[in-house]
């Protein structure tokens, strides 16, 4: 496919010159309301694949099996096994980024990570406390980004963002929580790295919001928010329409004085549907709601963590590859990371600990495999 006229400029164009400049238009069923974005997806792939493959024959020409000697059988295999672990194991290795200006790089809030502008290259979306200013900073595909976009969003504290298409447009928008404001915010995309200004939804005075995140709870194709209400002692659930809009709050309590922090979203007990895990605070428990895949909830299983300590933050992945969702959990000035590993029936049992350098807030946590060896790693960002 990638060496065929399906990628060509002249291709895409003819299949989509016919078509209208508002694809909403087209029914959601209707193959030309996506017809150009998944073009251009396949041109990017095709793009990324080829560059992947150019890459890995430059590693094998340069590597030790590739010589002009003739080679005794022995020397042979220990030449290939040293070529596949040089191709089978990443450098675990981290560069920083410098952001300009220079003192962006201070009182950051954890940033989103995905492409806003189409170029199928990361760019970076983050906020400031200080300045209550957004700013995004478009990447340039080798590890530098541009100079940034500011983005005003005046009187909003403590903000976290999750990226989604919340109007069914194929651009990314974006969602943000207002911690003293009691409400979550979105900005739809404008598909070039710009957004549109915040349209706001109430999580009711005095929840103070601390966390969000996007998934599709009600199975009907249309993104919608999930919210962690500290103030509240609860997850709210906003659905969304699909145009942009959102429905009236809906409210699941965490328990009287739990003190809510974070949230992640699984499949907690194997039956397709969305689930949602909470890092509750003063109770120190971990509590899941499982979905039923209609936007509403079962009440909290709790799960109990560690009597003295305080979980603030939590992150998902099958950590002990038994096909079922672990949650790795950090806690509030603590040195450890735990991972409490799930039975498949929305609780946690046995855990394992890990020191990390230093007691220190935790503000985000990731999972992936790091260092290519087919087994999940966990990354901390840490508040020192």
């Amino acid at each position: 496919i990638c060496s065929s006229s399906f990628i060509s400029n002249e291709w895409q164009i003819g299949f989509t010159s016919d078509l209208v400049s508002n694809l909403s238009i087209y029914a959601r069923i209707d193959y030309r309301r996506f017809l150009s974005a998944h073009l251009q997806f396949l041109t990017g792939l095709c793009e990324h694949s080829i560059q992947s493959v150019n890459n890995s024959i430059d590693q094998f020409l340069s590597s030790l099996f590739v010589t002009a000697q003739l080679l005794p059988e022995t020397d042979f295999h220990k030449r290939l096994d040293l070529l596949i672990e040089q191709i089978t194991i990443c450098q675990l290795k981290f560069e920083p980024i410098s952001l300009y200006p220079a003192y962006l790089e201070v009182d950051l809030l954890p940033p989103v990570v995905a492409d806003f502008n189409g170029d199928h290259r990361l760019d970076l979306a983050f906020a400031r406390q200080v300045t209550q200013c957004m700013y995004v900073t478009l990447g340039n595909g080798n590890g530098t980004f541009s100079d940034e976009l500011s983005l005003p969003v005046w009187g909003v504290t403590w903000l976290r963002f999750a990226a989604g298409d919340f109007n069914n447009d194929n651009q990314l928008d974006l969602t943000f929580n207002d911690y003293d404001g009691g409400q979550v915010a979105i900005m739809l995309g404008n598909g070039n790295g710009t957004f549109e200004a915040p349209v706001r939804f109430s999580t009711g005075h005095g929840s103070y919001p601390v966390d969000i995140s996007v998934a599709d709870f009600n199975s009907d194709n249309y993104l919608d928010i999930a919210v962690v209400n500290y103030g509240i002692d609860s997850v709210g659930i906003l659905l969304g329409n699909g145009n942009g809009n959102f429905s009236a709050q809906t409210t699941f309590s965490t328990g009287r004085g739990s003190y809510p922090r974070s949230l992640a979203i699984a499949d907690f007990n194997g039956d397709t549907y969305k689930d949602i895990a909470v890092a509750n605070l003063n109770t120190r428990n971990i509590g899941v709601f499982l979905g039923h895949g209609d936007g509403t909830f079962e009440t909290q299983k709790s799960s109990f963590n560690r009597d003295h300590f305080f979980p603030i933050r939590i992150a998902v992945g099958d950590f002990n590859e038994d096909t079922r969702s672990d949650v790795a959990v950090s806690y509030e000035s603590e040195s450890i990371v735990s991972v409490m590993f799930g039975y498949g029936n929305g609780t946690f049992g046995t855990q394992a600990d890990s020191a990390i350098e230093t007691a220190v807030i935790t503000l985000s946590a990731a999972v992936s495999d790091f260092n290519c060896d087919g087994h999940l790693d966990i990354a901390i960002g840490q508040n020192k």
